[in-house]
């Protein structure tokens, strides 16, 4: 089915001119889904497709400076020129041209050209009014690399160390270190590690010592965190300057069923969300529904993991979203 859909792709973008984005505040599954897409691209004879990340989050970053001690650099941004003259945009894990910040985008007429989607995340209203019949949207995979990974093993036999070693650091990072994985993250993780690699090493590329900012953020996102009782579920509203996700998913260790984090940046406000897995299940809460009701759109995730830029009326917006799961999780 990927493969089909994928030699459409292939088909459609011969001899156009190409460009592949991903979000902004690019992951890991993000980083590792570019730099392994480029390489199939080449593999390929693609020679006209340009690709572009914007910024890393701190622990990509981190994750892809000792990769590259490891394994030499790669370049993750093409000189793109005129974006006028692109007939083509390729987006890797999302489905939301919201998530897009490149320069000079929106003065271009790029957006107005085919919009072809490769994702795993649940589609989103962006999605549905710029769908491409083209797209690869599959959420049942649980990261993009699982997706490019079994694009690129159709078309080539061996690949190269350092592209399975992305792959497998997108696939570990995505599902929460295995927390989210199901039966085809294993099979992929052994597929891609059969004949060479380790597992261990993967590992400590993705392993880093909190910093102080980090610490800081940690403890003042307890201190700050508001509990709401919904019946027998816990919800924690907190505050901090960065680090939100990590703050989320600490809360949610600490004993919190949901927790929201929001900063305050110059142009809005980040909202990040968090749930445990179980709740989900047992209640049918979906943290990407509810931030994109609020939104009108601009979130982005899953059922217990999304984030979203709100430009104003904070308040009024954390105020709606509380309500919004005290309807699901009250019965």
């Amino acid at each position: 089915m990927l493969t089909s859909k994928f030699e459409n792709i292939l088909s459609f973008i011969q001899n156009k001119k190409v460009l592949v984005l991903t979000h902004h505040l690019v992951d890991v599954d993000a980083l590792a889904s570019m730099i392994c897409f480029k390489f199939l691209m080449k593999e390929l004879k693609h020679d006209r497709v340009y690709f572009h990340c914007s910024t890393l989050t701190k622990s990509t970053k981190e994750f892809f400076s000792l990769f590259s001690e490891q394994f030499g650099p790669f370049d993750i941004k093409d000189n793109l020129g005129n974006l006028s003259e692109f007939d083509v945009l390729i987006v890797l894990d999302t489905n939301n041209l919201n998530h897009l910040i490149v320069p000079d985008i929106k003065e271009s007429s790029l957006l107005m050209k085919p919009i072809i989607f490769i994702d795993h995340h649940p589609t989103t209203i962006s999605t549905k009014n710029n769908y491409n019949l083209l797209s690869i949207i599959d959420d049942k995979y649980n990261s993009t690399s699982e997706i490019v990974y079994e694009l690129i093993t159709h078309y080539i036999v061996e690949i190269p160390l350092p592209y399975l070693y992305l792959i497998a650091a997108g696939i570990i990072t995505d599902t929460g270190f295995f927390k989210h994985a199901n039966k085809r993250v294993f099979r992929s993780l052994a597929r891609l590690l059969e004949k060479e690699g380790n597992y261990q090493e993967i590992v400590n590329l993705l392993d880093h010592n909190k910093d102080i900012s980090e610490k800081i953020a940690q403890i003042k996102g307890v201190q700050r965190v508001k509990l709401y009782r919904m019946q027998d579920k816990l919800v924690g509203i907190s505050h901090v300057s960065n680090f939100r996700a990590k703050v989320a998913v600490n809360l949610l260790n600490l004993g919190f069923d949901v927790a929201i984090v929001y900063s305050k940046v110059k142009k809005g406000n980040f909202i990040t969300a968090r749930a445990k897995k179980y709740v989900c299940l047992e209640t049918g809460l979906n943290l990407n529904e509810l931030l994109e009701k609020i939104s009108n759109g601009r979130g982005g995730g899953h059922d217990g993991a999304a984030s979203v830029f709100i430009e104003k009326n904070l308040e009024d917006k954390i105020a709606e979203l509380l309500a919004l799961i005290q309807e699901i999780l009250i019965k």
